[in-house]
């Protein structure tokens, strides 16, 4: 497991590491995580994604979707939620 502080390390770590999983909030400093995944798309990168968010908008989800996002849970959210989708994302 990696652990990254904002979304510019979390952007070059998806460049240097190829990753099972990749659970990204879409606040973070640096990037946001929707940008984050652009970026990625932009060199070609493809890893499964869940994206996670305490926004309330259709908006952020759609858009984390047509990126490639595998899943967008709003945050709060179960524990056992997150494991299941990860387990969904992981396996298709």
């Amino acid at each position: 497991m990696l652990v990254s502080e904002d979304g510019v390390e979390t952007f070059t770590v998806g460049c240097e590491v190829k990753l099972d999983l990749v659970i990204i909030d879409q606040l973070m400093p640096g990037y946001l995580g929707l940008e984050v995944m652009e970026k990625w798309n932009s060199e070609g990168i493809d890893m499964p994604v869940i994206m996670l968010s305490a926004v309330d908008d259709p908006r952020t989800a759609i858009e984390a979707i047509e990126l490639g996002a595998r899943d967008f849970i709003r945050k709060p959210f179960l524990i056992n939620e997150l494991v299941a989708k990860a387990k969904a994302a992981v396996n298709s």
